[in-house]
């Protein structure tokens, strides 16, 4: 990879329920944001080229008609590495007149960020998805997420499957409890119908962007209205008992590791029972643990990412 980063930058983050986009300016390696642009909607490999377009077309409506001078860096959820993305090298490229792009998927995008550290690093996304990503002798070990070794442990899609779970029992009894109203708010009263909901979860192609929509919109209730706490606190604890197994058998095979990386929006709450869990016992076997925010300008990512790419990936 030999492409450098120009001093404008757009940043576009592709996870599984929502796109990021996020212009930075660049000068000595430091970003600085101007402006940031969410839209609600899932990047997988099938969506992600014309979200990614949509997410270009928002920057260059505020800030001028063509990309003269931008580097465009994407990162794309499951993304994978294939004709597909020399794809959407040319696509955008013809599209927007740009030729510094640089596509990656979320995982390779967090390895180039830190796998130069000098130490051996632990990557953890959970997101829509899981996975625990280390190098270790120039090979990269990936665990959960995607059909891997574990599966889909600490991620919005598991989290979404129990939540439902709860939430439906709870109607199928007739009590009256918030996740039942906050499974309406979420959904819509025609998605209580057992027609809509088979569609989404229990047919062949489950749609795991539907279920992780109801893990975000309980992770947020945590944070608005704590009370909610009472109604989900098991499937918390479980849970989080679960990524500690991983985390434990991880650090059993690679006992070097020092540093956990940790991203995804099921992580951005760390007051929650779950990621103080989490947390408390990183901290117990003596891991530094670090939550990052991709479009953060310090320590984030893209921010590793940039001085990396600059520097000749030193």
């Amino acid at each position: 990879m030999n492409k450098k980063i120009t001093d404008k930058l757009i940043f576009i983050d592709g996870g599984g329920t929502k796109t990021d986009s996020t212009y930075f300016s660049v000068k000595n390696n430091e970003l600085t944001v101007v402006d940031n642009f969410l839209l609600n909607k899932m990047s997988n490999p099938s969506a992600s080229l014309e979200i990614t377009k949509e997410s270009i077309e928002k920057v260059l409506s505020h800030y001028g008609n063509d990309l003269l001078g931008f580097t465009i860096v994407i990162s794309i959820a499951g993304y994978t590495q294939s004709k597909e993305q020399k794809a959407m090298f040319d696509d955008i490229g013809d599209a927007f007149g740009v030729e510094n792009i640089i596509v990656l998927t979320d995982i390779d995008f967090l390895l180039e960020a830190y796998k130069s550290a000098g130490e051996d690093v632990l990557v953890s996304i959970f997101g829509t998805g899981s996975s625990f990503m280390f190098s270790l002798d120039d090979k990269v070990h990936e665990v959960g997420g995607y059909g891997h070794l574990i599966g889909e442990e600490g991620a919005g899609f598991v989290f979404g499957r129990k939540f439902l779970s709860l939430a439906l029992m709870d109607k199928d009894l007739g009590k009256k409890t918030k996740l039942v109203d906050l499974f309406v708010k979420t959904y819509g009263e025609e998605s209580l119908s057992a027609a809509t909901f088979k569609d989404n979860v229990y047919h062949k192609e489950t749609n795991k962007n539907y279920i992780s929509k109801f893990s975000t919109a309980v992770f947020t209730e945590l944070k608005n209205d704590p009370s909610i706490l009472n109604e989900v606190t098991d499937v918390l604890v479980s849970e989080a008992e679960t990524v500690i197994h991983i985390f434990n058998e991880i650090f059993n095979y690679n006992n070097n590791i020092k540093t956990v990386v940790i991203n995804g929006g099921i992580f951005k709450n760390t007051d929650t029972i779950y990621s103080q869990i989490v947390l408390s016992y990183l901290n117990s076997e003596n891991k530094k643990a670090e939550y990052v925010d991709w479009s953060s300008t310090d320590k984030s990512p893209i921010a590793l990412f940039v001085k990396k790419i600059n520097n000749g990936n030193q």
